[in-house]
């Protein structure tokens, strides 16, 4: 496909190896050099997307690598887009346009289409920059996702880009992983890989030198450098944000500390993410042992079995802890499934989800559901009513996926009103709120993707907690600083002049 610009693509051994940030500094430095550079990530699956200044959606690493490369960003950059849907589904995005709510199957029927918006989009940005800077997705050799992935091989491909490939020695086995992903290589993609690039190295220079010596005899491929690991990148991340480690009762006031119930059967349990990418939030995952003590809120995702999840939570005790939670002044939120844990009682007479027929809820909420025979899957526009003023009668939009529905007793105020489910007008009452605000839930997922309404949750979280608005930098000149230490790091332990000469 002829164009105009030269390209450079990263690929990695698995996710999470550092591409991103490799990508971020290349369009950093070709811009330095005066070069009109773009970047481009064909396909990305994310919970926490980035809004381009027309309202549509891509991943915010792209978002980055074009404030790093000087332009703003748009939907070229990052043609589909895939957010995650309990029960194996996705909602995808093409070039910005919203397609839906759709099966794994139904991904791979939709391939021819998908593989000419990448095209599209890849020779649009070529024809309009001089560089293209293309970031891989996971690893190019997964084998049970190689049927819809398609930001390695074919993009590769398209851009007729050299690979580097970036391996992570951070956690051990990273000569392993060079040398297995490039055997696994079908030969025609194993030749366009020039060269290897280690990240997240913390040995001393001698180490360094003997490790790339083995690795480039072994690979037959030259080794361009050893970045060392970067801590504390004021970057967002692209997904799941949880802090492992529970928090101590003692430690001094981080913010706001909201809490996720590790659920067993959970699904759609990235809710929450989008709220880590805020100042001052630290998300941390809730189990029986987790202190609650030093959490500001507590939030029930949705559940592939709500009640076994339910009985969980009772017969663990970190159900009862949770209503101690709430009577001590706690917020408490449930999404989807997490909604009907929320009330008096769930029942499941077919037994849809469960032999358990009927299991006793939180009673936190004066609600009660109902299993039903089929799977409520749809898009939805719904209006907040009026429990704040700030978002009475705001608009926002996700997505429904539940089984059953939830009956509300007399005098108790809906959450938000559903007035769109795909492309019907309706008017139907979502969720519940409690009388003082501080327990809710709804069957809308994907609530804190909506800019206005994750903030004004967090400014009424801070209220309720007595904590003051976090004293934070600007994110866009976070994100700068970040970048600026970035691009350095790569001048300082990258052979960047033979990579960018790999690019003609």
């Amino acid at each position: 496909m002829p164009t105009t610009s030269h390209a450079l693509m990263f690929q990695g051994t698995a996710s999470n190896v550092g591409k991103s940030v490799l990508a971020t500094a290349f369009c950093r430095l070709l811009r330095d050099m005066g070069r009109r550079v773009a970047p481009f990530k064909a396909q990305n699956w994310t919970l926490n997307p980035f809004i381009t200044q027309s309202g549509s959606e891509i991943g915010w690493s792209q978002a980055v690598q074009a404030q790093a490369s000087g332009v703003y960003p748009n939907t070229h950059m990052n043609p589909l887009l895939l957010k995650p849907v309990e029960g194996h589904r996705v909602e995808l995005l093409i070039q910005g346009e919203r397609h839906g709510i759709v099966t794994i199957e139904e991904l791979r029927r939709l391939r021819p289409r998908l593989e000419r918006a990448v095209a599209e989009s890849y020779t649009f940005l070529a024809r309009e920059h001089e560089a293209v800077v293309v970031e891989g997705s996971g690893s190019p050799t997964d084998i049970e996702t190689r049927a819809v992935q398609l930001a390695n091989a074919g993009v590769a491909e398209i851009s007729d880009a050299p690979v580097i490939l970036v391996g992570d020695a951070s956690k051990g086995g990273v000569f392993a992983a060079l040398y297995g992903t490039l055997a696994l290589l079908p030969e025609a993609q194993r030749a366009r890989v020039k060269g290897l690039l280690i990240n997240r190295f913390q040995g001393d220079r001698t180490d360094g030198a003997t490790l790339a010596a083995h690795i480039e005899a072994r690979c037959e491929l030259p080794v361009f450098g050893l970045m060392p690991e970067l801590r504390d990148l004021a970057l967002p991340h692209e997904g799941r944000v949880l802090v492992e480690a529970p928090p101590s009762p003692e430690a001094p006031p981080f913010g706001l500390r909201i809490g996720v119930v590790d659920l067993p059967h959970a699904g759609n349990d990235d809710d929450a993410a989008p709220l880590a990418g805020e100042a001052a939030v630290e998300i941390v995952e809730v189990d029986p042992e987790t202190p609650l003590g030093a959490l500001h809120c507590i939030i029930i995702p949705g559940s592939a079995s709500t009640l076994e999840d339910l009985s969980y939570l009772n017969e663990s005790g970190l159900g009862r802890r949770i209503r101690a939670f709430r009577a001590g002044g706690g917020v408490v939120v449930g999404i989807g499934g997490g909604l009907q844990m929320l009330g008096k009682v769930v029942l499941d007479p077919m037994g849809r989800e469960s032999s358990l027929g009927e299991v006793e809820g939180l009673d936190l909420l004066p609600i009660a559901s109902l299993l039903g025979h089929t799977r409520e899957s749809h898009e939805v526009e719904a209006l907040c009513l009026d429990h704040t003023e700030e978002l009475c009668g705001k608009s926002v939009r996700g997505y429904e996926h539940h089984l059953g529905r939830t009956l509300l007793e007399e005098d108790v105020q809906p959450f938000a009103t559903i007035v769109r489910r795909d492309r019907e007008l309706i008017d139907r009452r979502d969720g519940a709120i409690s009388n003082d605000g501080k327990v809710w839930g709804s069957y809308i997922h994907g609530l804190f993707d909506d800019t206005a309404f994750r903030r004004c949750f967090l400014r009424h979280l801070r209220a309720h907690a007595g904590a003051p608005p976090p004293d934070t930098p600007d994110p866009h000149q976070q994100r700068e600083a970040a970048i600026v230490r970035v691009a350095q790091a790569v001048q300082d332990h990258v052979a960047v002049d033979k990579i960018l000469a790999l690019m003609g």
